[in-house]
């Protein structure tokens, strides 16, 4: 019976591992985009645009930070720090939620700082550019679709 339960714990700390990894993943869009971040294609896209100059300096500085924050996130940290938890301590559980919680807040925050960023250029850009980019954001959203199709 104990060794079940040790088996369980093992099991479970994987899991939460597993978890806390993919989270980090969707947080810079998956292993892809793990050296841009999740505004590269952004900017990829946004480079397509017919932008002004005016409006290439604006976008630049509405990117900045987000690169910035790029650098930052270099490693592992939240894996590590999951991993190096103790299955057999008393209050494993807890402390695991307690990064589980950790992370998931960093990815919300992630996720809500690119959807300003999103908004902020998008106020940047004129009904043209607008719908050029809805297209391509379109597009794009397509090609993921029949890709994921192709997976099932």
């Amino acid at each position: 019976m104990s060794n079940r339960l040790f088996t369980k714990k093992k099991l479970l700390g994987l899991s939460l591992a597993m978890v806390i990894a993919g989270s980090a993943a969707v947080a810079t869009a998956g292993p892809h985009y793990k050296e841009h971040g999740m505004n590269h294609k952004m900017e990829r896209m946004l480079k397509r645009l017919d932008l002004s100059e005016e409006q290439e300096v604006q976008v630049e500085e509405i990117l900045a930070p987000m690169k910035e924050l790029r650098k930052e996130r270099k490693g592992f940290p939240k894996m590590r720090a999951m991993m190096s938890l103790d299955p057999d301590a008393a209050d494993y559980m807890k402390q695991a939620e307690e990064q589980a919680t950790s992370a998931a807040e960093k990815v919300k925050a992630r996720i809500l700082n690119m959807a300003s960023v999103r908004q902020q250029v998008h106020a940047v850009l004129n009904e043209e550019q607008k719908a050029e980019l809805k297209a391509m954001v379109s597009k794009k959203l397509k090609r993921m679709e029949e890709r994921c199709e192709d997976d099932d």
